[in-house]
């Protein structure tokens, strides 16, 4: 899944094997007949879609680093993309593709990312809107890192994550205030700040966490200290939950209710970078079935979250009247076996590309 697959970290496959699990259970509740009584669910969800985006910040950053150390070129930053539009359109495209031949129209927009600033829609494709952060991120980030590096060597990778993060911050915030001053706050929580296009907080917090690791090296910062990390990580990640949990279930009354959703995903990110810090240093040693799922969820991840919820949408459709729990079984099935086939007839053979074109 990552530049780093010829040689695995079995930690990091369970971040992302995680991740995808967390999304799929989320998800999963649409299937059943009362569907709010596991809204706490939708917590989990969202912390797997920071997970994936902490964890993208801090692959992508590592790259990206290795990539400026050794050239500063049009030339450098056209093969970053290449690599990376090779790694993230295809199965994309295929998705779209195939909508638009089952279900029928499907907008231009959807095709360059457009979807949240032009339209102000995903019901095309409704996942798509996690996909729409990344690549903006893809096509803004690296290009402020070669400016910055090329004046501060040393410290402009860190400048350039931590500028479009607050960036990112000041401006969904900004939007989501004033559209909470007209509206309802839990509505425009999901619009204005959950899928903003330019929310690149929580893979900004990955590249400064992948910053860290390329110039101090996170196993020698902590692996000594592995016992506090793993408590330090439960507690920040166990307040990180019960808040935003409180946030979305409860509306709380001690925390203005803008403040609280403005600091919701921020939070989600800070606890996201410490699991991701500690998977990395941890390398934990499963036993092998359990390393073979969670390398298999992880290799699949990106598929399985393309697919997911057109395969949970046409269940509920095709499969009425159906145990509510037997649709849920079928759904984890169907979700992570078309993971495991687009990934085989679409994402690898464009990675044998990328590896031939862009080495």
């Amino acid at each position: 899944m990552s530049d780093f697959s010829a040689n695995r970290l079995v930690g990091l496959d369970i971040v992302r094997g995680g991740a995808i699990m967390a999304v799929l259970f989320a998800h999963a509740r649409y299937l059943v007949e009362a569907p709010e009584e596991f809204l706490f669910l939708t917590i989990t969800g969202k912390f797997g879609v920071e997970l994936f985006f902490v964890l993208s910040g801090f692959l992508i950053g590592a790259i990206l680093i290795r990539a400026c150390e050794r050239e500063l070129s049009t030339r450098s930053l056209l093969r970053f993309w290449t690599r990376r539009w090779l790694r993230t359109l295809p199965a994309y495209f295929a998705v779209l593709l195939f909508v638009w031949a089952v279900f029928g129209k499907v907008s231009p927009y959807y095709f360059f990312f457009l979807q949240d600033l032009v339209l102000g829609s995903w019901s095309i494709l409704p996942i798509s809107w996690t996909l729409v952060i990344e690549e903006w991120f893809y096509l803004l980030f690296p290009p402020t890192c070669f400016v910055l590096i090329y004046f501060s060597p040393r410290w402009g990778f860190f400048i350039a994550a931590l500028m479009l993060l607050l960036t990112s911050v000041m401006l969904m915030f900004d939007d989501y205030s004033v559209c909470a001053a007209a509206n309802n706050s839990l509505d425009c929580f999901a619009r204005d700040i959950r899928k903003y296009t330019f929310r690149f907080t929580s893979l900004g917090m990955g590249a400064m966490l992948a910053y860290v690791n390329h110039r101090w090296g996170l196993r020698e910062l902590l692996s000594s200290r592995l016992t506090s990390m793993k408590w330090a990580t439960l507690v920040v990640v166990g307040f990180v939950l019960l808040f935003c949990g409180d946030t979305i279930l409860n509306h709380p009354g001690s925390v203005p209710v803008a403040w609280a959703f403005a600091l919701f995903y921020p939070l989600m990110g800070f606890g996201s970078m410490f699991i991701v810090a500690l998977m990395f240093v941890w390398e934990p040693k499963p036993t092998k079935s359990v390393a073979n799922f969670f390398t298999y969820a992880s290799v699949t991840s990106y598929s399985c979250y393309l697919w997911h919820m057109m395969i949970n949408q046409q269940l509920k459709v095709w499969l009425v009247g159906w145990n509510q729990w037997l649709l849920v079984a079928l759904f984890f099935v169907l979700a992570l076996a078309a993971g495991g086939v687009s990934y085989l007839i679409v994402e690898k053979p464009f990675l044998r590309m990328r590896d031939r074109l862009a080495s």
